[in-house]
């Protein structure tokens, strides 16, 4: 829950203050708008994708497909964290009302943190609009197009937030070439195409390796340094899985990871290695 973690902590600690209470209140409204528009625009999207699909002369990229795995995020993670600071927010809100006065001063900590998130909620509100939206759109084509961009956007900037606060507070540095991790490196150097497919790049990595290679990918990661970044596709996983995906000529399960080294990035599936 890294998005609203801080938050969350705050109010584990602290009590709920009146003067807050219409905060609370449109936090609450706002994230249960935003819930319902993902879960209808994502619904639209699979739609249109599995019609597309049925279409044998379309392509991974023109059926949707590829965006439909690529904002996969929104309805496995965001939408229930939503939902929780929705149902949180309204607790809040209860208590904020049933306290005559605020005869303590209103953190600042609280403020500030309810300021940071109702300015990402209102973004993500910009950025996802209704679902009546796609019906003023004559064709399919055009509906899964936009859909498509929409989702990926707010994806984006989701993810832009999450890597934020996944390293807030910790110090912001370059890496020295000497400082990459060995796997990290074999992988990189030594991942090869995959069959009659020069651009699909594998590596074959066993269970100890990835887990290896996931905490070694946080030490990176945690530097930000742009030019060194080890990225998950589904990066709001704690543990990574292997998955097929019908995007690619790559029917075997495989993680899906993006290293970059030396600010070179190579796009990289994972295969499971006995």
């Amino acid at each position: 829950m890294v998005i609203f973690k801080g938050l969350f902590e705050i109010w584990d600690r602290n009590k709920a203050h009146v003067k807050l209470q219409d905060t609370y209140s449109e936090i609450d409204k706002i994230s249960r708008i935003l819930a319902k528009r993902i879960k209808a625009l994502r619904e639209v999207q699979k739609v249109l994708v599995s019609a597309n699909q049925s279409l044998v002369k379309f392509g991974p990229r023109v059926t949707g497909s590829l965006s439909l795995e690529k904002t996969e995020f929104l309805e496995e993670y965001l939408v229930h964290k939503l939902e929780k600071l929705a149902e949180e927010a309204s607790k809040r809100w209860e208590q904020a009302v049933a306290t005559l006065e605020g005869s303590e001063p209103i953190d600042p900590q609280e403020q500030l943190e309810l300021q940071r998130i109702k300015q990402f909620l209102d973004e993500l509100m910009g950025e996802i609009p209704e679902e009546k939206v796609l019906h003023e759109m004559p064709t399919p084509k055009e509906k899964l197009e936009a859909v498509g961009r929409w989702l990926r956007e707010a994806t984006d900037r989701c993810k832009e937030v999450w890597m934020i606060k996944k390293h807030e507070g910790e110090l912001q540095r370059t890496v020295a070439d000497h400082e990459i991790p060995v796997l990290i490196r074999t992988v990189y150097n030594n991942a090869h195409p995959y069959s009659g497919t020069p651009a699909l790049l594998v590596f074959p990595i066993t269970e100890p390796e990835l887990k290896l290679l996931e905490s070694e990918a946080e030490k990176i990661n945690a530097c930000q340094d742009k030019n060194y970044h080890v990225g998950w596709r589904k990066f709001w996983r704690p543990k990574q899985e292997y998955e097929t995906d019908d995007n690619t000529p790559l029917k075997e399960p495989h993680i899906n990871v993006a290293i970059t080294l030396n600010g070179s990035s190579k796009e990289i599936h994972l295969l499971q290695a006995a």
